[in-house]
Parts: structure tokens; C-alpha cells; sequence
């Protein structure tokens, strides 16, 4: 068996049991996960160049991280926050400001990553000339490289923390939209490689294919409608997330858009990493990479749980 592919398979046996418990336990175990996987993920990025010194480094991950300050407050200073099933639930008046806080940020969060990642689609689909410039007739490549992790990693990946004001059900969004991305990936791999011969993006990332394409958002649907009915069926109820009182063609509506959005945000990545002359963004996961490389598609995704919410609850 292909070394590689067993330093992978080991690093999931090791990983993935410690994240199903700590999806399933959620409240304060959950935002401390959140938060470290938040702060790797900034510090691989900003590694990725090495003319940044560690004092820009820090300096970066400050201010990526004062998005996130206010609602870490609210979520400290409330001691019943976790026992909030939907934005629109009865709750105490004393908890009201604080849930109004936490409502803002829903209405904001779908708003910026739609402009976010419109954003990034532009810089995906004029990369041939990102590439060939590295980016010196827009901005200059050190700079591009601040403004994107400020929008990538200060504004998506923060929604990793955010998403901890969903509530108690927070680990049934996160769980639903890791299983997605992993079956869409896995789909769209393993058609693409066997059955891919035109390129979707060749240049940036010349392994993707139409075939693969297809494939994984066959595969993120059947995968959002696999764990819905796979939470019915243990006995989650209607106090569960939101999702569960979905149709059918809206569950899988939901998986597909999350293909999508995960197939760009690997593209994305791709263009970074090419930008930089890496072939990953580090190698603290044997097999996989860096913490980027396993969440890169995740990222673009999270915010998703609270567009659910908002058009559904």
C-alpha cells in the first residue's frame, strides 16, 4: 500500500474520533477547538511567505482576530447561550441584548461571504494573469497577500467561532458540513483521477476535471441527504438544527451549494499555495499537509449553517 496514503489513513483513525466527541459534547470544548483551529489556520497562511517576519505574523492574527472579539463576549458573558436552539427562540429578557448581538452577526455573516467569495472567484478565474504577473500590476505580492488573509482568514475562517452562537445544535451544522466536503472531495477525486480527462482549472490546479466536478457534487448531495435521515433516524427531533425540517430537494439544494463552494475554496488555496511556491500550507497533519489543506474547502462552507437558519427558522 502507497506510504502516503497510510500516514492519511492513521492521521483520520487518530483525528476523527477526538472530533465526533468534541462536535457531539459542543459548548466550551467546542469554542476552545474552534479557536485553536482558528489560530493555525492563520498561522499557516502567513507562513506560507517567508519575508513575513513573526512580528507581522502576530500583528496579522490580531487583527484577523478582532472580528470575532464581540461575539466571544457575548458567548463568555451568557451562561445559558448553548440552551438557544434557533436565533428565534424564547429566551429571558436579561439574555436579549446579547442575543440581538448574535443576531446581527447572522444577518452579516451570509452577507460577507457572499461578497467575499465573489471576491475570490474574480482572483480564481483571472489567475493565469495573478500567476504570470504575481499579482505586481494590481497590488504588490506581499500586500495581495495581507488583503486576502484578511478576507480569508479574518472573515471566513472566523465563522469557525461565530458559528458557536448558533447555539447547542452548532455541532450538528459543523458535523453536516465537514461530511459533505469530505464525501465531495473523496467523490471528486476518485471519478476525476479515473475517469477525468478535461481540465477544469488548469491552471491552477491541473488535477481537477469536469468529471470530478460532477461527481462530487453528486457526492455532496447524497451526503447532506445521508445525514439528515442518519440524525432522524437516532432520534434527533424537531429541537434539533433547522435542517431537519427541511424537504427533501432542499436538503440536497443545500449539499450541492456546499460542493460548489468547497471546490472553489480548494481552487483558492490552490492559487495561494502556486502564488507562493508551496506545495502545502505545512505538515502538521502526516499524509494531509497542513490544518489549510484538510479545511480549505471548509472554509468557504461554515457560513452556510447560518444562511440555513435565516431562510428557514
Amino acid at each position: 500500500m502507497d506510504t502516503q496514503l497510510i500516514k492519511r489513513f492513521t492521521t483520520a483513525v487518530i483525528l476523527l474520533p477526538i472530533l465526533i466527541a468534541v462536535l457531539y459534547v459542543g459548548s466550551w470544548w467546542l469554542v476552545g477547538l474552534t479557536v485553536v483551529v482558528f489560530l493555525l489556520l492563520n498561522w499557516e497562511y502567513y507562513s506560507m511567505r517567508s519575508d513575513i517576519s513573526l512580528k507581522a505574523k502576530l500583528l496579522a492574527i490580531l487583527v484577523n482576530a478582532l472580528p470575532i472579539g464581540l461575539t466571544l463576549s457575548v458567548l463568555i458573558n451568557s451562561d445559558d447561550i448553548f440552551n438557544i436552539t434557533y436565533p428565534n427562540h424564547d429566551i429571558y429578557a436579561s439574555e436579549c441584548l446579547q442575543l440581538s448581538l448574535i443576531l446581527y452577526f447572522f444577518r452579516l455573516i451570509p452577507i460577507t461571504g457572499i461578497v467575499v467569495l465573489i471576491w475570490f472567484m474574480r482572483d480564481i478565474f483571472f489567475c493565469r494573469k495573478i500567476i504570470e504577473t504575481n499579482c505586481s500590476d494590481v497590488l504588490p505580492a506581499k500586500i495581495r497577500h495581507y488583503v486576502w488573509g484578511y478576507l480569508y482568514m479574518g472573515v471566513l475562517a472566523s465563522t469557525f467561532i461565530l458559528a458557536n452562537s448558533i447555539g447547542k445544535t452548532t455541532g450538528f451544522y459543523l458535523a453536516w458540513i465537514l461530511a459533505v466536503v469530505f464525501v465531495s472531495d473523496t467523490c471528486g477525486y476518485f471519478f476525476g483521477k479515473k475517469f477525468g480527462e478535461r481540465k477544469f482549472s488548469p491552471n491552477v490546479s491541473p488535477n481537477k476535471t469536469w468529471v470530478g466536478f460532477f461527481a462530487g457534487l453528486v457526492g455532496a448531495a447524497l451526503a447532506s441527504l445521508f445525514f439528515v435521515w442518519l440524525l432522524i433516524g437516532i432520534g434527533i427531533d424537531a429541537a434539533g438544527p433547522v435542517l431537519l425540517g427541511l424537504s427533501k430537494i432542499q436538503v440536497a439544494a443545500y449539499g450541492v451549494f456546499i460542493g460548489v463552494l468547497a471546490v472553489f475554496g480548494d481552487l483558492f488555496e490552490s492559487l495561494v499555495k502556486r502564488l507562493n511556491g508551496v506545495k502545502d500550507s505545512g505538515n502538521l497533519l502526516p499524509g494531509h499537509g497542513g490544518i489549510l489543506d484538510r479545511l480549505d474547502g471548509v472554509l468557504w462552507t461554515v457560513w452556510v449553517a447560518f444562511l440555513v437558519i435565516l431562510l428557514n427558522s
